[in-house]
């Protein structure tokens, strides 16, 4: 006899399956409302911190600035798997 398993019976039951596309679409306006919230409080709490802080960047290297970037793409990366693994 072939029994379902019990993740599939519990999306079943619980209609997730249904739901899945907007749990998604959810997740994705959160992100990018937190992403807006991150980016938006230095220049609500310290603009002319923050106005140094871009002269600084802007004077840096090619090579620096995309060492950076790879960073923070490595960071967010592992922070999602981290997350996806639960």
């Amino acid at each position: 006899m072939n029994m379902p398993s019990s993740t599939g019976r519990l999306r079943e039951l619980s209609g997730l399956e249904r739901r899945e596309p907007i749990i998604m679409t959810t997740a994705v306006w959160i992100a990018f409302a937190l992403l807006l919230l991150l980016e938006g409080l230095p220049l609500l709490l310290a603009p002319s911190q923050w106005r140094e802080v871009v002269k600084r960047v802007s004077s840096l290297a090619d090579g620096q600035l995309r060492f950076f970037g790879l960073l923070m793409v490595l960071t967010a990366a592992g922070v999602l798997l981290f997350a996806a693994r639960g």
